[in-house]
């Protein structure tokens, strides 16, 4: 099993990040390798992601919220992955956000992937691009 985490401050109220983050379907938006995700139930998503070059499909649960602090996931399928985005209250309008990956290859690709930084890199992206998303979006009503 390999862990990759990265972390980003994000110049937004944690009410505004953590239910971004929770719109599952908008990660293709910002997400390295993300193609495709839809909602199967309130808990549950099916993923269509591209790294180091393998296309995977997968289900993934959500196991544990809690409202503006930590979302965790598992794979229901696929390949075994497991995964936790925290939202940290820095000021009144901003939040940092870590993201932790922890999953095991399959195969020599997603070995080599793992091995040369490539996974690293594709988590480092995505929670950039996040921040990058997360920023460009509109304000909430009564949000300075």
């Amino acid at each position: 099993m390999s862990t990759f985490g990265h972390t980003v401050t994000v110049d937004r109220p944690v009410r505004e990040v953590y239910e971004l983050w929770s719109r599952f379907e908008s990660h293709p938006e910002f997400m390295d390798g993300v193609e495709q995700v839809d909602a199967v139930s309130d808990r549950r998503s099916h993923w269509t992601v591209r790294v180091a070059g393998v296309e995977r499909e997968y289900d993934a649960a959500v196991t544990r919220m809690r409202q503006d602090d930590l979302i965790e996931w598992d794979t229901v399928d696929g390949p075994t992955q497991h995964g936790s985005v925290s939202f940290t209250e820095v000021d009144d309008d901003a939040t940092m956000v870590t993201l932790t990956v922890t999953f095991e290859p399959e195969g020599v690709t997603e070995l080599l992937g793992d091995v040369s930084g490539v996974v690293a890199g594709s988590v480092e992206r995505s929670l950039e691009g996040f921040r990058e998303y997360a920023e460009a979006q509109p304000r909430a009503a009564g949000s300075p």
